[in-house]
C-alpha cells in the first residue's frame, strides 16, 4: 500500500463533491430556464441532469465507504511496519491530512525533529513494503 492512497481518494472526493454542487446549480438553472417550455423537453433535462446527480451521489458513497476502508487498512500498516513516534507522525500526516507544524504542536515536539522522523517513517515504511 502506498502512503498516499488516502489522499488520493480524497482528492477524488472532493472533486465529485465540485462536480455535484456543478449539477446542482445545473439543475436549478434548468427549471428556471424550462418551466415555459412544452413537457416533454422540460421533463427530459431534468431526468437527465437528476440521473447524473444520483449518480455523483451514489459515487460520493463508495468513495466515502472506500476513504474509511483504507484508512484503517493504512494505519494498521503503519504501526505494523514503523516504530511508534514516526508512525505517529505518519498517520497524522497521511491519514488525517495534518502539516508538520500541526504534528509538532499536537506532540510537542520540535519541527525538525517531526521532520526527521516523517523521512524516517517514510524509509521503513518502504523498506518493510516489501
Amino acid at each position: 500500500m502506498r502512503l498516499s492512497v488516502v489522499i488520493e481518494i480524497r482528492n477524488e472526493i472532493d472533486a465529485e463533491k465540485r462536480r455535484l454542487e456543478k449539477l446542482k446549480a445545473a439543475a436549478t438553472a434548468t427549471t428556471k430556464k424550462l418551466d415555459g417550455l412544452p413537457r416533454s423537453k422540460s421533463h427530459s433535462s431534468k431526468v437527465e441532469i437528476a440521473a447524473l446527480i444520483v449518480d455523483c451521489e451514489n459515487r460520493l458513497d463508495r468513495l466515502g465507504g472506500e476513504l474509511v476502508d483504507q484508512s484503517f487498512k493504512l494505519i494498521n500498516e503503519i504501526y505494523d511496519r514503523v516504530q511508534s513516534e514516526a508512525a505517529t507522525v505518519l498517520c497524522q500526516r497521511y491519514v488525517n491530512l495534518k502539516t508538520f507544524s500541526e504534528i509538532s504542536a499536537s506532540m510537542n515536539l520540535s519541527h525538525s525533529y517531526i521532520s526527521r522522523l516523517h523521512k524516517n517513517g517514510v524509509k521503513e515504511f518502504e523498506n518493510n513494503n516489501q
